[in-house]
């Protein structure tokens, strides 16, 4: 369920950059439809830098299946067009925290 922010913060395109992981995943959406990670802008070097920093994706406790169907809501583009470069960046985190899954299921046996 997309986290609610206020409308101003959608039009700035800035405040995002104090969300913590899991709600700037559950804004992605919203935050592309403002315009905030324009293809090959800074603010869109950002998220994909936030998006694959394996601290934050471990950090935020969000599953692997969790990962992959915000990637999935993503591209399906409800009322905005995906940008490619946050779907590979999604496909990152994804495998950092498949990893992450079968690397404490190795150590718990």
């Amino acid at each position: 369920m997309p986290v609610t922010m206020p409308q101003v913060s959608l039009r700035r395109g800035h405040e995002w950059t104090d969300f913590g992981y899991a709600q700037l995943i559950a804004n992605l959406g919203s935050l592309t439809r403002a315009g905030a990670f324009a293809e090959g802008s800074l603010a869109g070097a950002l998220a994909v830098a936030r998006l694959i920093d394996r601290g934050r994706v471990l950090r935020s406790g969000l599953r692997a299946c969790e990962l992959r169907r915000a990637l999935e809501t993503y591209r399906q583009g409800a009322d905005w067009s995906p940008i490619p470069a946050i779907e590979r960046a999604l496909e990152q985190a994804i495998a950092i925290a498949a990893e992450a899954a079968i690397q404490k299921a190795v150590e718990e046996c």
